[in-house]
């Protein structure tokens, strides 16, 4: 996903707006909205089918919990997160009581469990994450 809106005084500077925002109206480019907040589907996948361990920075260019992403997309990101069990995630946010209630919510992580069968059976590690709402790689 990319884009986010200011929330607090420490957004006064940022610097993925300011990178974002060059790239408005490039026909093509990955920022051609500009920093506006748009979930892309393409991008909650590929990190499963890279077999070397790696730290992802999963959204340096935006904020996952942003009120404009739905809970579904979410989900379907930890999903790919609770399968990719080699990797380690980085997540930020600065709206730190949305994910708290996602992740203190039973409805979230069914959700979650609803994804990764999407992708067919999950591991015994994937089931324990998500019967215990911890991904030890985030």
């Amino acid at each position: 996903m990319t884009g986010c809106t200011k929330v607090s005084e420490g957004c006064d500077h940022c610097y993925a707006e300011i990178f974002a925002e060059r790239w408005r109206g490039v026909p093509g480019h990955p920022f051609e909205q500009g920093f506006d907040v748009r979930p892309l589907a393409r991008a909650a996948g590929p990190a499963a089918a890279v077999a070397e361990a790696k730290r992802i920075f999963l959204n340096s260019m935006s904020d996952l919990w942003h009120d404009a992403v739905g809970t579904e997309f979410i989900a379907r990101v930890f999903a790919v997160m609770t399968l990719a069990e080699r990797h380690t995630f980085q997540v930020l946010t600065k709206r730190p009581g949305r994910m708290r209630s996602a992740l203190a919510s039973d409805r979230f992580w069914e959700m979650v469990r609803d994804a990764v069968l999407d992708y067919g059976p999950p591991s015994p590690a994937a089931e324990v994450a998500i019967r215990s709402r911890f991904l030890p790689n985030l």
